[in-house]
Order: C-alpha cells, then structure tokens, then sequence
C-alpha cells in the first residue's frame, strides 16, 4: 500500500503523521505503537512545501537557450534533483526515489549527521 509503514524504517526524531493527521516527533513508544499498528501512523509525503519546512533552500535557476527557469533545491551540501511529483532524490547519490519525509531525514543523517526537523509542527 502506499502510506504503509513499518518501524525498521523509523529513527527517533523522524516525523511522521499520527492516526489523526497531526505531525509528530518518532519516540521509541512511538515505535512500538507503530509495531503494534495501534497509533495509525502514516509517513507524510516529501512536497516542496515540506522540503522548505526542513530547511531546504530554494533557488530559482535559468536553464538558458531559451528554456526558460526552474527551480533548484538543496540542503546543505546536497543538491536535490525533482524526479517526479513528490519524489525526490540526491544528486550524485545512487538510491531509490525518497517519497516521504523521514527517508529524507534518514539519508541527510547518515550522510552528514545533521538533523532535519520542522519548527512549530
């Protein structure tokens, strides 16, 4: 199904959706209601407004020739490339298309060790 998630993809501090639509910060007691499938929780999709949210930084860009501007997003030192509507990837790294939040906030750890997180959730 497409919003299934299972815990041994959860990290404490990823955000993710509860059984009521309200985003909220992983916890391990989170992690065990997810593995008992008590809370509901679902993973919340990675758009472009939740990208801006994280931190990432938008940059309008001119193609040149005549093709006119698109916009260009990156956190950090990780360019990021728009595959398709909600998914995502990371230049030069060689992994699957990153659909929802907390893979993002995953990959960004273990490749920098910084943490993504959204103020005022």
């Amino acid at each position: 199904t497409p919003n299934k998630m299972e815990a041994k993809d959860l990290r404490l501090g990823n955000l993710i959706f509860n059984g009521a639509g309200k985003i909220i910060t992983v916890s391990s007691e989170t992690i065990i209601d997810v593995i008992l499938k008590h809370m509901g929780a679902t993973p919340i999709p990675l758009t472009e407004e939740r990208l801006i949210q994280l931190g990432a930084k938008k940059e309008t860009l001119d193609a040149g020739h005549g093709i006119g501007e698109y916009d260009s997003y990156s956190i950090g030192n990780y360019e990021l490339s728009h595959i398709f509507t909600n998914m995502w990837g990371i230049v030069g790294i060689d992994c699957k298309p990153l659909k929802y939040v907390h893979e993002i906030q995953n990959l960004i750890y273990y490749l920098s060790k910084q943490e993504l997180t959204i103020e005022n959730k």
